[in-house]
């Protein structure tokens, strides 16, 4: 099928571009709209007019979901990144591509903004929320994973990597086994309803830290790289 044209973003750690111009606001200013009860996760006003022009003016004849596209310096935090997201998400821009690079690896992988509302369906057949949140070990290397499903959270006594963790995990290269592991205690039936997940991390990671376990994230749940919901641990974004 055909694409339909994304509303591309630069962001880096300083300026966020948008092909109708500069989101720059003047020093000490910091316009928002109100979206999330977070001031610091709340979106640019003029990022939030730009999403609104390019859907009147680009995609109204689209009969579709509007996509967007985020080129981003790798040093850029997580927090700034989410707040694109909401902003664009408050438009009805869910699609997104990010590009950015992390070491001397491009990395481009499709994902899905934050959806404001519920997931539709039954009970009986609504898919089970499955939450990754990702966070730096308390060593320092490799990363603490906290799952929850259905709003359960899972712990292991062996994972003593940070409080409340399902698991401590090297490297994204280990993600498969760990989750599978971490799962596996799951009924059966909830594991067969587990089709979408939403990946979360801290506010200070930066893109380039965070982008090797989310693109290894789809892969280890075995679901399209769209049905992965990016958001941020809360608590971090503060």
């Amino acid at each position: 099928t055909a694409r339909l044209p994304a509303l591309p973003v630069l962001l880096t750690k300083k300026r966020m571009i948008t092909p109708l111009g500069p989101l720059d606001q003047p020093k000490g200013v910091d316009q928002t709209v109100a979206l999330t009860g977070v001031p610091a996760l709340d979106p640019p006003l003029r990022l939030v007019q730009h999403a609104t022009a390019w859907a009147r003016h680009v995609l109204e004849r689209d009969d579709a979901p509007a996509a967007f596209d985020v080129i981003a310096d790798g040093r850029v935090s997580w927090l700034r990144f989410q707040r694109v997201l909401i902003g664009l998400a408050s438009q009805g821009f869910y699609r997104v591509s990010l590009i950015t690079r992390h070491q001397r690896t491009l990395y481009a992988l499709q994902a899905t903004a934050p959806v404001f509302g519920d997931l539709p369906g039954d009970e009986a057949g609504k898919p089970v929320p499955l939450v990754i949140a990702h966070a730096r070990a308390a060593s320092g290397a490799g990363a603490a994973l906290r799952i929850s499903v259905g709003g359960k959270l899972i712990v292991s006594d062996g994972a003593a990597c940070a409080p409340k963790a399902a698991a401590c995990v090297a490297s994204p290269a280990q993600l498969p086994a760990a989750l599978s592991a971490a799962l596996a205690g799951v009924p059966a039936d909830q594991r067969e309803r587990l089709r979408f997940a939403t990946f979360a991390t801290e506010g200070d990671t930066t893109l380039s830290d965070a982008l090797p376990w989310l693109n290894a994230l789809a892969p280890a749940l075995k679901v399209p790289a769209q049905r992965v919901f990016l958001t941020i641990i809360r608590g971090a974004s503060r």
